[in-house]
Parts: structure tokens; sequence; C-alpha cells
């Protein structure tokens, strides 16, 4: 999920958004009042979140992986929780454990929190592009899993999953976690830009 602070920043946007209300106002026959309405009125600014909401849970595809790599996606799964793609070359990454101090393990909730403050949290579109460019993932991390907890989906019947990317011999491959198991210290990273 965004943070409000990255909403924030993208000014442009939220101008672009603010003259596309209003000019939708003056099209269903408004005047000046109420399109000044649209800026001053908080309740109308409540429900018009409650039905970008509602209308974007019912269209699929509006999630960033559901829109780039839709082909990732098992068949019936859902995403649930999602990052926008990071801006990154793959050997600029570092792999870092997420644990503190002499922890040999965490929740998986945790490990997402964990990850977000220390600026790990890739998604799935992210993992995309690090397996189209895996020889330039460190030899060193063969054996490990790479965690990607900005995408979370649903597995009817299971419960919530995170992709990673594990190696398997010979090349780096997706894969999925369940959220319900701890995760420890030796076969788990997260990745992020030095």
């Amino acid at each position: 999920m965004p943070r409000k602070s990255d909403l924030l920043t993208h000014g442009r946007r939220l101008n672009d958004l603010g003259s596309a209300l209003v000019e939708s106002v003056y099209e269903a026959g408004g005047d000046d009042n109420d399109a000044r309405r649209v800026f001053s009125d908080e309740w109308l600014w409540k429900q018009l979140g409650l039905l970008v909401m509602y209308k974007l849970k019912l269209e699929p595809g509006h999630f960033p992986s559901e829109i780039q790599t839709p082909e990732l996606i098992p068949e019936g799964w859902t995403v649930v929780e999602d990052v926008e793609p990071s801006e990154f070359n793959v050997s600029d990454l570092e792999f870092i454990s997420f644990l503190e101090g002499e922890e040999q393990s965490v929740a998986s909730k945790e490990m997402r929190q964990r990850a977000v403050t220390l600026l790990g949290n890739l998604g799935l579109c992210d993992g995309k592009r690090m397996i189209a460019c895996q020889n330039e993932i460190p030899k060193d991390l063969h054996g490990k899993s790479i965690l990607l907890p900005g995408t979370v989906l649903r597995k009817p019947g299971w419960g919530f999953f995170i992709p990673c990317l594990c190696y398997g011999g010979v090349c780096w491959t997706l894969d999925f976690r369940y959220l319900g198991f701890g995760v420890g210290a030796n076969e788990f990273r997260l990745a992020r830009r030095k």
C-alpha cells in the first residue's frame, strides 16, 4: 500500500485530479459554487475517497503487479497489497538481514514492518526485474531466498503469501512464502538500493 507521504509528493498529479474534478462538475451542469465545493466540502472529499476505493475493489488490474506482471500471479490468487515498482539496477542492490541483535527468526508481520523501515520493501514487479537480470545477483546468495514483502497475495482456502526469489541450482525462480510462518536469518534476505 502506498504511504501517504508518497502520494503527497505527487503534486502535479493532485493538481491534475483537482482540475479533472472541476471539469466534471461543469460538464454535469454545475456552476462555480459547485466547483468550489470540490475543494471545501470535507464530507464530499470523504465520499470521493470511498467511491474511488469501492471502484478499485470492483475492477481488477488496479495493483501494479496485476497490470505489469499478471503472468506471475498464480491462477485464482488475488493481490491484496502491493507497492509501486522501484527504480534500480540489480547490480546496485544490497541484500540485508531483517533480524536485530541475537534474533534467530521473527514473525512474518514483523519482518514486513521492518522491510519498510529498512527500505527493503520490494514487490512482485521488482522481482520480475531481478529475475531478468539475475546474473547480477551475488553468487553468495545461492541457497538463500530474497523476500519481496511489498506484495501480498491471497490463495483461496490457504491464506496470505508473499513472493520470493529462490535459487534452484541453475537459476533464480519465483516462489511464494506463506505469511503464517516465521522467517529466519540464515535462509532469507531483503533487497534494497545501496
